[in-house]
């Protein structure tokens, strides 16, 4: 999720953060961890729209999470090119969503974002649970869920309760960033 609300910014142990900024951290220490075991990945990125950092799923080696850590930050005009810039809604939920899913050999998805679907066309929950249905009809593939609940002033709980029943329509967890990690 890289739209207008992760530039939210606040605090942790005097170190200053926007949602932005810790969803790459973590990401980032996630995906090193994998390097040097049989693991594959692939980054999508949404606002408005969605971006797939490649096309199929990539082994988790060193070059290639450095590949995509580049890519991931840098800036929408400059090489590793990404057409996806930071701001707008959330509309293309359903579009990452639909992307993740229909990658060939994926067996985990990991969603990270700081609400639900929001917008002037923001896909119908109802809609996005249906399509999933049919994407994971056996429910092979898992999907986790993690909320950036940290700064703002929003209510946080419709966005919660998205990502909640997400993660357990899809025998995933839920795990909500607030100061620290919290697993309901």
């Amino acid at each position: 999720d890289i739209s207008r609300s992760m530039a939210t910014s606040f605090t942790v142990d005097g170190q200053p953060f926007s949602r932005n900024s810790l969803l790459r951290q973590v990401w980032f220490d996630e995906v090193t961890r994998l390097v040097g075991t049989p693991s594959f990945f692939n980054v999508i990125l949404f606002n408005e729209t969605h971006e797939l950092w490649k096309s199929t799923l990539q082994f988790a080696s060193a070059q290639n999470t450095k590949t995509a850590k580049d890519w991931y930050d840098s800036p929408v005009s400059e090489q590793p090119r990404r057409d996806l810039a930071p701001g707008g809604n959330t509309n293309g939920t359903y579009g990452a969503l639909e992307q993740a899913f229909k990658q060939s050999g994926v067996e985990t998805i990991v969603f990270v974002s700081d609400g639900f679907p929001n917008g002037p066309d923001n896909d119908p929950l109802d809609i996005i649970d249906t399509s999933i249905t049919e994407w994971n009809p056996t429910s092979r593939i898992t999907l986790h869920t993690v909320g950036l609940m940290l700064g703002g002033n929003e209510d946080k709980t419709p966005a919660e309760s998205f990502m909640k029943s997400l993660a357990e329509a899809n025998g995933g967890c839920f795990v909500r960033y607030e100061a620290d990690p919290v697993a309901p």
